[in-house]
């Protein structure tokens, strides 16, 4: 699966509305635990 559009708010730095465009990207990874951000 590859991404073509991420929209973001509020998100880590990105506090204002944000797009990243993934259009003509030849690759692309997402990487970090799968599931909850923090381990209990």
């Amino acid at each position: 699966m590859r991404p073509v559009l991420l929209e973001m708010a509020g998100f880590g730095s990105f506090r204002e509305p944000t797009t990243v465009d993934f259009t003509g990207a030849t690759t692309s990874r997402s990487s970090g635990p799968p599931g909850p951000a923090s381990p209990r």
